[in-house]
């Protein structure tokens, strides 16, 4: 791949007639006691069908705040975000949400919260039992379907936090750096998990990180953005085969591009 997508304060974003998203122009500013805080400013983006897209930069950037303005759960201050060609107004049953903390309700059973989105939409959940069961599996939970989550480690409550947001099938995911409260072995294993899954599904994934190395080994670009107000610096085009493990972090081209993404960030 190489990287097309027009970057800075002055630039039009580039965009293929099959994106997934597109955003132009984007600004977000919140209105607090002190004065107007500028979280975004100018971020031209597109978004393309199955790939596996992240944000990284420091802390306060707005790497967050740009996924939910993407997901439809914040305006736009100014510009504007599009999925599938239509200006995203509203959160849509197409794109689903995995945020940092698991969020699952204490008195239902695994099972019950990876249910949850159904019951919600008013779907029928015998006939998603069978599925939920099969996603459970395949995040190798499948000895606590019946267990509640204070009985899980905080790796397990995310895997099945990834089971519930894949139950419903939304053709895209956004996650908001849901491994980052893990420590650094269970977090390894969640990303290969999630490649995995990706690989399975060819879902179009965006992910929210500030850790670096991370980045690089998921994706196949990396939305670089400075300190806020946040700005894309660079899309970074992730040149590493797949399928991916842990070895590739030995290849010298997973450390050119990690060391280029510290210099970018100031960090190098």
């Amino acid at each position: 791949m190489t990287g097309d997508t027009s970057l800075g304060t002055s630039g039009s974003p580039t965009s293929s007639r099959d994106s997934v998203f597109e955003v132009s122009h984007l600004y977000k500013v919140f209105h607090t006691d002190s004065g107007p805080v500028m979280a975004l400013r100018d971020i031209n983006l597109d978004v393309r069908p199955g790939e596996f897209l992240s944000f990284v930069g420091p802390s306060g950037c707005g790497k967050s705040t740009l996924l939910n303005v993407i997901a439809g759960l914040l305006p736009a201050s100014h510009g504007e975000v599009s999925f599938k060609g239509q200006p995203v107004k509203e959160p849509s049953r197409d794109i689903g949400m995995m945020f940092q903390t698991s969020v699952l309700f204490p008195w239902r059973t695994v099972l019950e919260n990876v249910l949850m989105p159904i019951e919600i939409f008013g779907w029928d959940k015998k006939a998603y039992k069978d599925r939920a069961v099969e996603l459970l599996a395949a995040v190798g939970l499948e000895s606590f379907v019946e267990a509640y989550p204070a009985q899980l480690s905080g790796g397990m409550q995310q895997r099945a936090s990834l089971a519930r947001v894949l139950l419903y099938d939304p053709a895209v995911l956004l996650l908001d750096e849901p491994f980052g409260a893990l420590d650094e072995f269970t977090r390894e294993n969640m990303n290969l998990e999630l490649l995995k899954i990706w690989s399975a599904t060819g879902k179009t994934v965006i992910f929210v990180t500030h850790n670096i190395n991370e980045a690089v080994f998921l994706s196949d670009r990396v939305v670089v953005m400075t300190p806020r107000p946040g700005e894309v610096a660079k899309v970074l085009d992730v040149d590493l085969p797949r399928p991916r493990s842990l070895q590739v972090m030995k290849d010298a081209r997973f450390g050119e591009q990690v060391f280029e993404i510290r210099e970018l960030l100031g960090v190098a």
